[in-house]
């Protein structure tokens, strides 16, 4: 039982995901809002969503936090500008990015105002990224020492890093110690390929793994790793539904609790909150997962790698 309880208060952290589009088609994305009905969250409803999540209370005392997601969220025009706002505002901002547009023009725009910055990467190898779908429609990949690259300017600039990596039948094999000691991110979050109706179900017995696969990968990082001050931090496909509190690029709470994509009522015409009762939420799983561990203590790290 996933013990999903209908709540009318929202966790510290929220994901907005404005648009849809993508610069990579990764085979078991379900984050394309196929559903949604809508590509892209209008600018102003963007801001004024910001605004209505600032403006409620702190949770336990900590800082409430904001993620900035997609499709890719870099390819949304003005979204500096959003973050900048956010961060205004007093939330902690984070951005979940390909990497592929972190160039160091955006870099230099983004350190300032951005607390985290998480990248997804699914193989450090350039060919199991093109079996996967990482890459532009013109072949563009990036390579390991790209992503290194990026990973190193986020941490001289004192952004704290986060990689996030989806564990499908493509890269279920790999062994990702020498690339995650590379880049060192404070976490690394390890995800189970999830299916989701109406997103990526098509085909999704190609991706799938069993969640004794997904305990081997974990088991065999966690034995790699397991010595350094690098957090893992696993997620199942049980872990996922109903514990994000997601905006979608509709302006409404996305509701995935049993695995199917549901709809709030828009949150600029009813209210953040309000329209957050709409959909049902497990705040003890949204605990268990992680989900509200602090975002702003803990030193940056620096390394010479």
């Amino acid at each position: 039982m996933n013990n999903i309880t209908q709540r009318d208060t929202l966790p510290n952290t929220i994901n907005i995901h404005s648009l849809t589009r993508c610069s990579y088609a990764c085979g078991f994305c379900h984050s394309g809002f196929a559903t949604a009905g809508c590509e892209k969250l209008p600018h102003r409803q963007f801001l004024e969503i910001v605004h209505q999540f600032a403006a409620l209370p702190k949770l336990d005392g900590q800082a409430r936090k904001i993620t900035f997601a997609g499709g890719e969220p870099l390819l949304y025009c003005g979204i500096v500008d959003v973050i900048g706002f956010a961060k205004e505002q007093g939330l902690v901002t984070s951005l979940v990015t390909n990497g592929l547009h972190l160039t160091p023009g955006i870099l230099a725009r983004l350190t300032p105002i951005l607390d985290w910055c998480a990248i997804s990467v699914d193989s450090a190898d350039t060919v199991t990224n093109r079996l996967i779908g990482r890459c532009t429609a013109k072949g563009t990949v990036l390579s390991k020492e790209d992503y290194i690259i990026r990973a190193r300017t986020l941490r001289e600039a004192k952004v704290h890093l986060k990689i996030n990596t989806v564990v499908n039948r493509r890269n279920l094999l790999e062994d990702f110690t020498p690339f995650i000691n590379a880049a060192y991110p404070e976490r690394w979050k390890i995800l189970q390929c999830s299916q989701m109706e109406g997103e990526n179900d098509a085909d999704f017995d190609r991706w799938a793994i069993t969640p004794e696969e997904f305990d081997d990968f974990l088991n065999y990082h966690h034995e790699k790793l397991g010595k350094t001050d690098i957090a893992l931090v696993p997620e199942t496909q049980n872990d996922i539904r109903g514990t994000y509190a997601i905006v979608a690029p509709n302006g409404c709470f996305l509701d995935n609790s049993d695995g199917t994509c549901r709809y709030s009522r828009p949150i600029v015409e009813v209210g953040i909150e309000t329209a957050f009762s709409d959909v049902r939420f497990s705040s003890e799983r949204f605990r268990q997962r992680n989900g509200d561990y602090n975002f702003t203590t803990g030193k940056n790290r620096s390394r010479n790698n």
